[in-house]
């Protein structure tokens, strides 16, 4: 007769690590803000004085790095890039390049991109790299060139009077545009930044794919089904004469791919 398992500390040991691997192994968007300004030298990695500000995230760190020993070593094998952040004291955001998407949300100074770069650059000892990378749509060509490892950035459609400080929270979701003003904010304004990765684009050995998404948060985010949290690569802008012809609502259409 075959035994019942009704532990799971009863189980083989391979078995226990490819469960807390694929515990692993949901897509995230760790949202970066900051209430800072530039100029700030605060602290020294290897002998060279880095010029950082403090960075702050509602993203919380991944579960399976608090469960136990044998979880949190796995879980360290998928979250292969550490970036230490310095608000309210020392914290680490933990990231898996391949799936996980940083989003760099900088409300005034679009130079702050760079600098969280330039940041994580100083935190990162392996140059693993980011590799999926967002920033609103308003500042889509500011700082992103820096990382050679880049495999994706996403141009994001943000609702401008939304309170900066106030209005977010660790349920960030980036989903295809579906209201008709992020459609119309899509294809008015992701023309202009198209010709302008285009440009920045020339000369690179490995060109990123350039995507557009809207975001939801809070409430707006939780309702969403798993099929709905699926973020599509949209292809557009579909309609180059939007500047000078009136769109009725609800025409507005877009090729999609499910990742």
């Amino acid at each position: 007769m075959s035994k019942i398992v009704t532990s799971f500390s009863m189980l083989p040991t391979e078995l226990r690590l490819k469960i807390w691997h694929f515990s692993c192994l949901d897509a995230r968007v760790i949202e970066v803000r900051t209430n800072d300004w530039p100029g700030n030298w605060n602290i020294c990695r290897h002998g060279t004085e880095i010029r950082t500000i403090q960075w702050e995230t509602k993203c919380p760190p991944p579960a399976a790095l608090s469960v136990c020993h044998e979880s949190r070593e796995e879980a360290l094998k998928v979250y292969t890039l550490r970036f230490e952040v310095l608000a309210s004291g020392a914290y680490t955001i933990y990231v898996n390049p391949v799936l996980d998407t940083v989003y760099g949300n900088f409300k005034w100074q679009s130079e702050f991109m760079g600098i969280l770069m330039h940041d994580m650059k100083a935190f990162d000892e392996e140059e693993i790299g980011i590799r999926n990378l967002a920033v609103p749509l308003r500042d889509g060509w500011i700082g992103w060139n820096s990382s050679k490892a880049l495999s994706s950035l996403t141009l994001v459609l943000e609702n401008s009077f939304e309170p900066y400080h106030e209005d977010w929270d660790e349920d960030t979701v980036l989903v295809a545009p579906t209201t008709d003003l992020e459609v119309r904010k899509w294809e008015k304004e992701g023309r202009g930044q198209i010709a302008a990765f285009e440009i920045a684009n020339r000369g690179r050995e490995n060109v990123p794919v350039l995507k557009f998404a809207a975001i939801r948060r809070r409430d707006a985010a939780r309702v969403l089904s798993e099929e709905d949290r699926k973020f599509p690569v949209l292809q557009g802008p579909m309609r180059p004469h939007i500047d000078y012809d009136s769109i009725p609502p609800g025409v507005a259409e877009w090729d999609r791919y499910d990742l």
